[in-house]
């Protein structure tokens, strides 16, 4: 505050040593071991009458100075000399030195508060000990859950220990800093960018602008936008200038606060999975915003648990991380609590202010020795076989919710090796994803060719009978189950809650592996899907003779869906594996026929 001004020696002694910073402040530091005060008179650079108050508090504390030997201020007499007077550093009946031996006298500045606005709560500070060294806050922390506030620096004038008012002291401008240094005020930028004046990263206070010297009421004023600040911790620093018409250098009060922003739940990711020396996979999550003081773990919990379910599991302390850095914490699981597979982690982020957070985070690959090859091997035996598929820990049973009173999106110890697309949950998406998983890891025939039948399976909408495979009759029937809205878990091939067209899609396409005009279901769109549309032209029926676009009508756009797709050759392995080839001669020829039987 007072560090500016050109070092001028004034006393220089064996044990005594003054210097000023030229217009600022007198330094005198005292080396004597023994008890007493020493005094001196020294030349000075401030002009006559000015007054200097200490700025180290020593002059002042009772304990230091009982008897009042240095004085609270001085006063620069008319030859520009001030005698000052400084403690040694012996403390007497004893042989010990109390490091007193020092006092500063400077200029006065201005006194206020700071305040912030919008508080909704404070983090109250704690005197530190050996108990809370290094984990309690030192100073008090008002908690913003808004997204403004303001800060206002509330200035007074100044009265010196002798009773008299210092009007310069009272300040003349007042800047606001947040952090490093942001733009506070709508500015094009910060305010003041020069590195060498005190004002470095500061902005002007805009809302209110109201110095003391010059007749305001002292008070400062800034609107903060609380969406530009980062979550957790901010450090606001105001600084009040003594007005300096006799051109000296600045010299300032700085007041600061920290304010913690909580407008967001704390956000974690997880940051690694590691081994430990006993097989035991530790997970490690990351606070993303650094403003967790607590984790909690829970894994392979299941899909349609609620965030009041989490928090009852886990209380207040239940499952709780270790702390292994400022914003990463620990979580150790053995691994025959596990499977192979994607895992997923529910972990509930927790802050000092009681803000928190329930994240389900699916698609955490962990593949453990001798707990099943991951994703596919269901039954955790370490091979892939049909009874991954139909099983009693099998795909079809944990996917289908109507199976041995199964609920869907259950998850558990199976769960990792069943969640084939890694999202988490377990539904008529992992089913279909299977054969794909088979194929490409090179599983046995038995386990892909059952991974087929279990989504010809699927295919059976109509539910007749139960054990039969899709067919035509389960596309029409999945037609009349468009818009539905209750107890649709068999239309809902796709799994967005909803029957629409992209469900009829997913049936013909993935399921079936043919195309549109496919009524025999061979998986090629040919002459023979021809002759059945063209004999059944202007009647009613369903797929199977031709009606494709499922409105109860054979007619000219079932026909244009069938040409469109015309020589279409399914492979049999994945879903559209060829593309259609242009509309053939004869069918093209067809057309006048057809549109004569229309009339």
């Amino acid at each position: 505050t007072h560090g500016r001004g050109n070092y001028q020696p004034r006393v220089l002694e064996k044990e005594l040593l003054a210097y000023e910073r030229d217009k600022s402040a007198v330094v005198f530091l005292n080396n004597r071991g023994d008890t007493g005060f020493d005094t001196r008179t020294m030349q000075t650079s401030f002009a006559p009458g000015t007054k200097l108050i200490d700025l180290t508090g020593n002059a002042t504390n009772l304990s230091i100075d009982p008897s009042n030997n240095m004085p609270d201020v001085v006063t620069v007499n008319a030859s520009g000399q001030v005698t000052l007077t400084v403690k040694r550093n012996g403390t007497a009946g004893t042989s010990t030195f109390n490091d007193q031996g020092y006092v500063v006298y400077g200029l006065p500045t201005p006194v206020g508060s700071l305040a912030i606005s919008n508080a909704s709560a404070t983090l109250n500070g704690a005197t530190p000990s050996a108990a809370n060294n290094g984990t309690n806050l030192l100073t008090s922390m008002p908690v913003v859950k808004v997204d403004s506030f303001n800060v206002t620096l509330n200035t007074t004038p100044v009265v010196l220990p002798d009773s008299t008012t210092d009007v310069s002291a009272g300040g003349d401008r007042a800047y606001l800093k947040i952090n490093g240094g942001i733009n506070l005020n709508g500015n094009a930028g910060v305010d003041f960018v020069d590195p060498n004046g005190t004002q470095y990263g500061f902005e002007n206070f805009i809302t209110k602008n109201s110095p003391l010297f010059t007749g305001g009421d002292g008070q400062f004023i800034q609107a903060i936008d609380a969406t530009q600040l980062a979550e957790g911790p901010n450090y606001i620093e105001a600084r009040a200038y003594r007005q300096r018409s006799d051109g000296g250098p600045d010299v300032y009060s700085s007041f600061k606060r920290v304010v913690y922003v909580d407008r967001l739940a704390p956000m974690s990711a997880v940051d690694s999975v590691v081994t430990l020396s006993d097989s035991t996979r530790q997970f490690r999550v990351r606070s993303l915003d650094q403003t967790a003081n607590r984790v909690q773990f829970l894994l392979n919990q299941v899909g349609s648990q609620t965030e009041a379910q989490v928090l009852a599991t886990v209380g207040s302390t239940n499952f709780s991380g270790g702390q292994i850095d400022r914003d990463v914490f620990a979580f150790g699981y053995s691994p025959l609590a596990m499977r192979s597979g994607n895992q997923v982690l529910t972990v509930v982020t927790r802050e000092q202010t009681g803000n928190f957070s329930v994240q389900r985070i699916p698609g955490i690959s962990v593949i453990i020795s001798g707990r099943g090859l991951g994703v596919g091997d269901l039954d955790g035996n370490n091979s892939y076989a049909a009874a991954d598929v139909n099983g009693p820990q099998g795909i079809e049973f944990l996917t289908y919710p109507n199976f041995s009173g199964q609920t869907n999106h259950t998850f558990g110890l199976p769960g990792p090796a069943a969640d084939v697309d890694a999202n988490g949950l377990l539904d008529t998406r992992d089913l279909l994803a299977l054969r794909a998983r088979y194929i490409s890891v090179g599983a046995p025939a038995a386990a892909i060719n059952e991974a087929r039948a279990a989504e010809l399976r699927r295919a059976n909408i109509n539910n007749s009978p139960a054990s039969s495979p899709g067919d035509a009759a389960d596309i029409d029937f999945l037609y009349t189950q468009i818009g539905a809205t209750s107890n649709i878990w068999r239309p809902d091939l796709n799994v967005d809650n909803a029957v629409t067209q992209a469900d009829v899609d997913l049936i013909v396409r993935n399921i079936f592996l043919s195309e549109y005009g496919d009524a025999n279901l061979d998986r090629i769109v040919n002459i023979n899907d021809f002759a059945q549309l063209a004999a059944n032209f202007n009647l009613p029926g369903g797929w199977a003779v031709g009606n494709f676009n499922g409105d109860a009508l054979v007619n000219i756009g079932d026909f244009a869906l069938l040409a469109g797709n015309f020589n279409f050759a399914g492979t049999g392995d994945l879903p559209r594996a060829a593309i259609p080839e242009p509309v053939s001669s004869i069918i093209l020829a067809a057309i006048p026929v057809l549109l004569r039987r229309r009339i």
